[in-house]
């Protein structure tokens, strides 16, 4: 048998092991923690590579110039085209004046939308502004949708996509101004109704265009638009809100706003309107006010509609796109809480799309570094 001396020398042995085990653990497990820490430390003090989202793959200038068109500044190209007359026309016969080139196709219902408003255009052939049309697709089809239409400008056929992919318009209906300087005055414009736009406030002579019995808009100035950049100061402004006071810049000081140039006939302009009721209901990302052109009315039954909570005044025609120099569809731009802008003007789906990730991507960078800070703070307690 074993002896109660032998039984506490053997307990004692146990019990010194045991401690020495739970010493080295605890040595280890401290070690990991402080590692771990110092990692966590060096990640927060070296940004460049704190948590991020992979960056998407830089799309070639040509992807860019096709989802955005050439930007105002470019040169027009020229082409050859026969008309439906049969005759042929350059675009070097065109020059010496303003010319509006529009790309559409007879198997697009907007194009075919587009065409009887077209016509209403006050158009003098002798006057200061040329507008063509380029088509594409089977003769007898555009002689037909022409006829239907009455229009009475030159309309010309593409073979193919040839002139249309020269100026970067993969679909229709999309159109350029460009000036007598040959040179574009205007970014690429998409769709009908701001293809519309154009057309009448170019026009010389310009009139109120026809909207099925609603309230006319006294016609756009002439001049040329000149957008502001990132960090030009928001100009004064004024817009109208029913049942509230106006909508100035001061309202938009203190906090940044994603500003949204709206018109209720543009159908890109409302895809758009869920996304921005989604940044607006983000606390972390800006706030959204809109902007519209026109009808109090039928804004209104859209947002009543979707459940827009976003502020939205309207303005009398064009005085605030044209303080900011952006008198085209949808139109979008962020501005800090001291009222310069964060951002350039952007123009079109495909760009305020793109503006719209941007804030994701910035929101999850923000919410990566904020991740490594929280770990650094516990660490240190």
């Amino acid at each position: 048998m074993i002896s109660r001396r032998r039984e506490r020398q053997i307990m004692g042995a146990t019990l010194g092991l045991a401690s020495l085990a739970i010493t080295g653990l605890s040595s280890l497990l401290f070690q990991v923690t402080k590692r771990h820490g110092e990692t966590l430390l060096e990640l927060e003090n070296r940004p460049s590579v704190s948590v991020k989202t992979p960056e998407p793959p830089t799309p070639d200038k040509a992807t860019v110039l096709m989802q955005r068109g050439a930007p105002a500044g470019s040169v027009g190209m020229n082409f050859e085209l026969p008309s439906l007359d049969g005759t042929n026309l350059t675009l070097t016969l065109l020059r010496g004046k303003r010319t509006l080139l529009i790309f559409i196709a007879p198997d697009c219902p907007h194009s075919a939308a587009l065409l009887p408003e077209l016509a209403k255009v006050p158009h003098d052939p002798a006057g200061d502004l040329h507008i063509a049309i380029i088509s594409t697709g089977d003769p007898q089809a555009n002689q037909e949708l022409a006829e239907r239409s009455g229009i009475d400008l030159p309309y010309l056929l593409q073979k193919d996509r040839e002139v249309a992919d020269l100026y970067y318009a993969p679909e229709t209906p999309m159109a350029y101004l460009i000036g007598p300087d040959n040179l574009t005055e205007i970014d690429r414009v998409d769709g009908a109704q701001a293809i519309l736009g154009v057309a009448y406030s170019a026009a010389a002579n310009a009139v109120t265009p026809p909207d099925a019995g609603r309230r006319p808009l006294p016609p756009a100035a002439r001049e040329g638009d000149n957008p502001l950049k990132r960090n030009d100061l928001l100009p004064p402004f004024s817009a109208e809100r029913p049942h509230l006071s106006p909508l100035t810049q001061r309202d938009l000081t203190g906090r940044r706003t994603l500003v949204f140039m709206f018109d209720p006939y543009c159908a890109p302009c409302r895809e758009l309107l869920s996304d921005f009721a989604r940044v607006h209901n983000d606390p972390r990302q800006p706030d959204v006010v809109m902007i519209s052109r026109r009808d109090p009315a039928a804004t209104s039954a859209l947002a009543a509609e979707l459940g827009l909570t976003y502020p939205i005044a309207f303005q009398g025609n064009w005085e605030i796109s044209r303080a900011i120099g952006a008198r085209v569809f949808p139109a979008a731009f962020i501005v800090s809480e001291s009222l310069t802008l964060e951002t350039d003007i952007v123009v079109g789906l495909q760009s305020i799309t793109d503006l719209h990730r941007q804030l994701r991507q910035e929101q999850r960078t923000v919410m990566g570094r904020r991740l490594v800070s929280l770990a650094a703070l516990l660490q240190r307690r």
